[in-house]
């Protein structure tokens, strides 16, 4: 069973070209999770472009972000679900 990695995606490019590279360099399966504050159409096609990186899953949540550590914990407690 591979280990599983959960990275915060944000769409961009860095952390959709860190998809492959976890992937090819650790063997990772790699889950992405995105918190929408609110970015209405930057998070259009999120899911096609995870996906196509090699992503397995997208999970998209709704929330306020308060601070940086809540926010962590609400990536890793969802996607964890």
């Amino acid at each position: 069973m591979k280990e599983k990695v959960i990275l915060a995606y944000s769409g961009g490019l860095d952390t959709t070209a860190l998809i492959p590279w976890l992937k090819e360099n650790f063997d990772y399966e790699v889950i992405c999770c995105c918190i929408n504050c609110g970015q209405g159409s930057e998070l259009d096609g999120l899911e096609e472009r995870a996906a196509l990186s090699g992503a397995s899953t997208l999970n998209k949540q709704v929330g306020v972000c308060i601070n940086t550590g809540d926010a962590c914990f609400l990536l890793i407690r969802q996607c964890n679900q």
